[in-house]
């Protein structure tokens, strides 16, 4: 410690002080180094504390395309509000009701044929179209489901996307490996820097 008082002999010497440990941190992306606010030679900081930003376009471009594409995939796969399987469903509703007109003019028929009103091919027609607009109705429930397990697929492979896109952004972020003082910044605020600059 320092302390004030006559001087009573004095030592001179030339020397380097250095650190115990001593850490690097080099950038992870190349692009344009950004310092936070208030980090500089001396700064006592924290372990995980954000030091600095090597912001590239190309991978902030890349995240904000893939967040656009998760969004639009979940609003795609989400059951209840998808534009996707409303058009399945409705069309399994019209066709539902289809069904259930064939049905009533068949059961209309065959009451009609006890009677002898009604003759045999009028009834075959019936039951051709109840038969043709169930299989037309299976389909679309069919169609439906496959549709579903695409859209499914499709949220997966753009989550997936849109984690590496975050990954490959945060890769940007240059934090501190351990609780320390900053003892040099070898690069000057905003400057180009190559992977693995220090």
């Amino acid at each position: 410690r320092i302390t004030a008082g006559p001087v009573v002999q004095a030592f001179y010497a030339t020397g380097t002080v250095s650190p115990e440990r001593e850490y690097s941190v080099n950038s992870n992306v190349a692009g344009i180094l950004f310092l936070e606010q208030g980090i500089d030679k001396g700064v006592a900081v924290k372990k995980d504390q954000l030091l600095a930003r090597v912001v590239t376009d190309d991978l902030e471009q890349k995240l904000k395309q893939a967040q656009a594409e998760l969004k639009e995939k979940q609003a795609r796969a989400d059951e209840k509000n998808s534009p996707v399987l409303i058009e399945y469903d409705k069309r399994g509703e019209a066709f539902t009701e289809i069904l259930a007109l064939a049905k009533r003019d068949l059961g209309r028929l065959l009451t009609l044929s006890e009677t002898v009103n009604a003759q045999q091919g009028e009834i075959d027609r019936a039951q051709d179209r109840v038969k043709t607009n169930w299989a037309e109705l299976e389909a679309i429930k069919a169609q439906r489901a496959a549709k579903l397990l695409e859209v499914r697929k499709d949220l997966e492979v753009a989550q997936a996307a849109f984690d590496m896109a975050k990954w490959n952004s945060d890769q940007q972020e240059i934090r501190s490996p351990i609780d320390g003082v900053i003892l040099d910044w070898p690069s000057p605020n905003r400057t180009r820097q190559a992977i693995n600059d220090t």
